[in-house]
């Protein structure tokens, strides 16, 4: 079930993107593009998903947008504060006055639709449908995370280039387990829905040359993938642990 969402959620966003005329690489360039290629796209995204991660939710008795809490290691709570501190500088900085009111009111909507939207396929449902078929949350992480990575393809059938899009799919499996993080500390999958939104609106959004404070959030960004990646080799490891008998995890 997980891959069956994740092929609809790539189809969804193809035919959404042609019958909307999106161009990726214009997509944020103005209010307009905007509003139509991100904010209403996902819209109709999130509507579509949340419909089904209702069902669904009502379907297992729960357990998509509230989940159980695996024990996981008290240092991972950095991921998230990091993540956070990283989106807020990235915000700061940047050149918001080039961009306009109208823009942000419609990144803003867009960046917490793509949210609702994207935690309910593939940390919600996605994740809820993998517990259901293994005891290993190392392979409900690995899985989803890649999942989530590769449905990021679709933009190269919206207009992106090949490279890019490769190095999006790379960066989008990290970062879906840095939001899996999330949910695995707090149980509830809004929290990854608002730190989701808050991540991809500073840099969705960003305008301007870079400056020291640019690359220092670029900085911040780069020590939370390596936080991540360490948080799945420490599940990997508790995993190994459960199978003979402690589940504990190190602090």
């Amino acid at each position: 079930m997980a891959v069956l969402i994740t092929i609809l959620f790539f189809i969804t966003q193809f035919t959404l993107g042609r019958l909307l005329g999106i161009d990726y690489e214009t997509m944020t360039d103005n209010t307009d593009e905007m509003r139509k290629g991100f904010t209403l796209r996902f819209a109709m995204t999130a509507t579509i998903f949340t419909l089904i991660g209702v069902w669904a939710n009502k379907a297992w008795d729960g357990g998509v947008y509230v989940q159980d809490k695996p024990p996981v290691a008290r240092w991972m709570w950095l991921i998230p504060i990091l993540m956070i501190i990283a989106s807020v500088a990235r915000i700061a900085v940047n050149d918001w006055g080039a961009r306009g009111v109208e823009y942000m009111i419609a990144l803003g909507i867009g960046v917490l639709l793509v949210g609702v939207a994207e935690e309910t396929t593939f940390r919600g449902i996605a994740v809820r449908a993998i517990r259901g078929s293994t005891n290993s949350e190392f392979v409900v992480l690995v899985v989803t995370s890649l999942l989530f990575g590769l449905v990021h393809g679709v933009n190269i059938l919206n207009g992106a280039h090949l490279g890019e899009t490769l190095v999006q799919i790379g960066a989008a499996s990290i970062g879906g387990a840095g939001f899996y993080i999330v949910v695995r500390l707090t149980g509830k999958l809004v929290w990854a829905m608002l730190l989701h939104a808050l991540w991809d609106f500073g840099i969705l959004g960003r305008v301007g040359d870079a400056d020291i404070v640019g690359a220092v959030t670029l900085v911040g960004q780069l020590v939370v993938w390596v936080l991540t990646a360490f948080a799945v080799i420490a599940i990997y490891r508790q995993g190994k642990r459960a199978l003979n008998g402690d589940p504990t995890p190190s602090t």
